[in-house]
């Protein structure tokens, strides 16, 4: 999907702060309504940071950017350890959206105590991934 309006949510803090795009004009309440992608670590982190936005924000439509993930998994081929201990989430709100190929790669990843950085796609990497994108986001297989 086609980006429109990039929002940096640093962590944890996105899920108090995401409720300032009421502010915005023509944003929200549109028809169509305004789709939201999120994009995080690749970790139970980031996916539990996913769930709780979902929980929260319920008016919202909110999906997981799925080419920035499809990306990080292709372009990574040694995931790190994760430095610290996280506890698990539930993992499908989230990996429902992507085909059983990947489903399976990110819980084989989260499995073993790997993790994937949201940093490990670079500006590059981003930029072509949204002048590529399609109009809309389907599940990808």
């Amino acid at each position: 999907m086609k980006p429109g309006f990039l929002i940096y949510g640093k962590g944890k803090s996105i899920l108090k702060s995401l409720s300032f795009t009421q502010e915005v004009p023509g944003l929200d309440g549109g028809d169509p309504p305004t789709r939201y992608l999120y994009f995080g670590d690749l970790d139970w982190e980031g996916i539990g940071i996913y769930n709780r936005l979902v929980k929260r924000y319920p008016e919202r439509e909110l999906l997981p950017w799925l080419e920035g993930y499809m990306a990080l998994l292709r372009l990574t081929n040694e995931a790190p350890r994760l430095r610290r201990q996280q506890r698990p989430t539930d993992l499908e709100p989230f990996i429902r959206h992507f085909g059983t190929d990947a489903r399976e790669r990110i819980e084989g990843l989260l499995k073993s105590g790997s993790y994937i950085p949201q940093e490990a796609l670079n500006l590059a990497v981003v930029r072509q991934l949204a002048r590529t994108a399609s109009p809309s986001t389907p599940t990808v297989p």
